[in-house]
This record gives C-alpha cells, sequence and structure tokens, in this order.
C-alpha cells in the first residue's frame, strides 16, 4: 500500500515538474510571438 501511495506521489511529483517547466519554455515563447504580432500590426497601420 506504502509503495503504491509513494508511487502516485512520484508520479504527480513529475506531473507539477513537467507543466512548471512547460510553463516556463512556453511563457516566454507566447510573449515573444505576441511582441512579434504587435510589432507587425503596427507596420500594417
Amino acid at each position: 500500500m506504502y509503495q503504491v501511495l509513494d508511487f502516485t506521489g512520484k508520479e504527480i511529483f513529475l506531473a507539477y515538474v513537467v507543466i512548471i517547466s512547460a510553463s516556463l519554455v512556453l511563457y516566454p515563447l507566447t510573449n515573444l510571438v505576441i511582441g512579434l504580432l504587435e510589432g507587425v500590426a503596427e507596420k500594417w497601420r
């Protein structure tokens, strides 16, 4: 029983690590894309 709980705990921890690392990678990328889109929009005005 304890091993199963430990395993699920590890899986939850891994899921948190994956989500945090993905957000750290995606956040600058989305900011970069938004900045590029705003720059293009300003050029087209």
